[in-house]
């Protein structure tokens, strides 16, 4: 069995592909990924400095969910309507309490009932306002990862004087939806991802195209299409080179 080891904090979020640098986060259900290919950036060592300054400017503007934020989110077990608050009940089917509980950290837990033949129709009330209580004393952030807590994200980068100049094929189409160029998805009729696509059109006019469907590769399916859009740009840079050394010229991009 494979063991699970952390990334160190200069490696969060980043993966290194065969001719790029991805950074893949997510933040509050989102996936926010980016490609940095090294022939764009003049290599590996560069195209990584980008993409840890693009990483960490994702984790300034999307910092990670507030405790409190993801205490109220509703379990999907949970039959109250307010999270945090349960209703227990006697053997016979009736009920004969309302708890308030909420995990502020690993190893302390607040919770606190309220019986109903003590207080009635009062107890799921009073149990939502000790929830409210229990709530506030809840502070800080989710943080998986000790490189996305907020208090530890390094300043922004300093921007280059003369960053490398961006082929054509790396600028993003208006019609684009996906962020990254030459990457696309096409949805299932209830608009969830079907299959992701990566496609790159050659200077002779031949298309690259590879797809990827969900329902084989998962979550990974996006991150393979970025990773084959990578390939195809070293394919058509090859055949540009190509070209120049007959002596020939690209007028397609």
């Amino acid at each position: 069995m494979r063991k699970w080891t952390r990334k160190s904090s200069l490696m969060y979020g980043i993966d290194r592909l065969d001719a790029s640098w991805l950074v893949s986060l997510i933040r509050d259900r989102e996936r926010l990924v980016k490609s940095f290919a090294f022939s764009i950036y003049g290599g590996p060592e560069a195209a990584l400095r980008a993409a840890q300054a693009w990483r960490d400017e994702v984790l300034r503007t999307h910092p990670p969910l507030l405790k409190q934020e993801k205490a109220q989110r509703a379990r999907n077990d949970n039959k109250s309507g307010v999270p945090g608050v349960v209703c227990l009940y006697k053997p016979d089917g009736t009920v004969e309490r309302w708890l308030a509980k909420t995990q502020l950290e690993p190893g302390k837990i607040l919770q606190k009932s309220f019986a109903v033949g003590r207080y009635g129709r009062q107890a799921k009330a009073l149990a939502i306002v000790e929830r409210q209580r229990q709530l506030a004393q809840m502070t800080g952030h989710v943080i998986l990862h000790p490189a996305a807590d907020p208090s530890r994200v390094p300043p922004p980068a300093k921007v280059r004087a003369n960053p490398p100049a961006i082929h054509r094929v790396e600028v993003l189409r208006r019609d684009n939806t996906t962020g990254i160029a030459g990457v696309s998805c096409k949805l299932s009729p209830d608009g969830h991802p079907r299959v992701w696509v990566a496609k790159t059109v050659l200077p002779s006019g031949q298309t690259l195209r590879k797809d990827f469907s969900v329902a084989r590769h998962g979550d990974r399916a996006q991150a393979l299409a970025i990773a084959e859009r990578q390939k195809q740009l070293l394919q058509r840079a090859e055949f540009t080179a190509a070209g120049k050394s007959r002596g020939g010229r690209s007028s397609r991009s």
